[in-house]
């Protein structure tokens, strides 16, 4: 017995496209399956194949919906998920973070006084507060850890980011950001 499968797109499927359509599709069910193509007079180039109720779609929206179920289920997004949680749980960190930021904007304050009316014994009192904040900050496990699974997490984003903008721009794929190794931008 084969199974169906039914390709939509705007041109019929090359022979050589139909054959391997044909193998992939055969591969994934593990019996003959015979390929109809639909028109869909779409203008985009995209296809969708459907066999029984699975739909392989090639659309753009259907490749955006691959990468983001790809993402969401990447180790370095559940890190980051699991770490984001660590983090904002910790209240000795958050407290720390707070008081910090409290510390930072009175001292800024008084740094804005014209230097006649600082109190310069506040001024000493808050930077050394501020420093001892701090390094208890920096020396979170806790925070390291948020920062290892961002700093994770942002090279995937980035390398999105980088696909499609080199989709967009091709010639900026191979910018070094050296001047001297090229012509010059555009």
């Amino acid at each position: 017995m084969s199974k169906t499968a039914f390709l939509y797109s705007n041109t019929p499927p090359s022979a050589a496209q139909e054959k391997r359509f044909i193998e992939f599709l055969s591969s994934q069910y593990g019996e003959e399956v015979t390929l109809v193509w639909k028109n869909t007079n779409s203008e985009d180039g995209s296809f969708k194949i459907e066999v029984d109720s699975e739909v392989f779609d090639w659309s753009a929206e259907g490749r955006l919906l691959q990468l983001k179920e790809a993402l969401a289920a990447s180790e370095e997004l559940k890190a980051y998920n699991e770490a984001k949680k660590a983090y904002d749980a910790d209240e000795e960190l958050n407290k720390l973070i707070n008081e910090y930021n409290v510390q930072a904007a009175i001292l800024e304050q008084e740094g804005r006084k014209p230097e006649a009316e600082r109190d310069t014994a506040l001024i000493e009192s808050i930077s050394t507060r501020l420093r001892e904040v701090y390094d208890n900050i920096t020396e979170s496990k806790t925070l390291a850890a948020m920062r290892d699974a961002e700093a994770s997490l942002s090279l995937i984003v980035n390398a999105i980011n980088d696909a499609v903008r080199f989709t967009i721009e091709p010639e900026q794929a191979n910018c070094t950001h050296d001047c001297s190794t090229c012509g010059g931008c555009h």
